[in-house]
């Protein structure tokens, strides 16, 4: 079964390097850039709060922490890239020395577009399709496999919800406290 899901990942890896656009390889090269440790994310969280005078969860802590989370995954399944196991692949930027699985740029992307997504919802749409398009970056430029960016993605928005989750639990218990002080005043 492994060895079923290993080959189709190699070869939806190569037909996607095989059938690049040359004409867009600088758009993914500047995409793959620019999301490197979440950064994007964090450029993007501070426009809109200051667009939008609203108060800031502290997304860089959070996308830094997705970026964290992703980094140690790495060293405990050390992946090899697909430019290690795949000879002759052409690789379109510096060859990374970490570890394949899961993709980082993919666990912040994710994790930044759900992250982004909850306090600005007409957002979600764009940061979804930005989040896509960082996490298929990877692949089409030769550094992950796509099952490497599945799990960044998969990793990154799971991520994403336990922190939601905690933080509307924590405020949902903070107005119920605030609530039974009112009533029994």
């Amino acid at each position: 079964m492994l060895a079923a899901l290993g080959s189709v990942d190699r070869h939806a890896f190569l037909w996607v390097v095989h059938h690049r656009i040359s004409l867009i390889n600088p758009f993914f090269k500047l995409l793959t850039y620019l999301a490197t440790g979440g950064t994007l994310w964090v450029v993007l969280a501070l426009i809109l709060a200051r667009r939008t005078q609203r108060p800031l969860v502290p997304i860089e802590l959070l996308v830094w922490g997705a970026d964290g989370i992703a980094s140690l995954l790495k060293v405990v399944t050390d992946r090899p890239r697909p430019f290690v196991s795949i000879p002759d692949v052409s690789v379109l930027i510096a060859h990374p020395s970490s570890g394949s699985f899961p993709s980082a740029h993919a666990t912040t992307a994710f994790a930044g577009a759900a992250l982004l997504g909850w306090p600005w919802p007409r957002g979600r749409i764009a940061f979804a399709a930005l989040a896509i398009l960082i996490a298929f970056s990877r692949v089409y430029l030769g550094v992950h496999y796509p099952s490497d960016v599945l799990g960044g993605a998969a990793i990154g928005a799971a991520f994403a919800a336990a922190v939601i989750a905690t933080v509307q639990r924590t405020r949902f218990r903070d107005r119920f406290a605030r609530l039974r002080r009112i009533g029994t005043a």
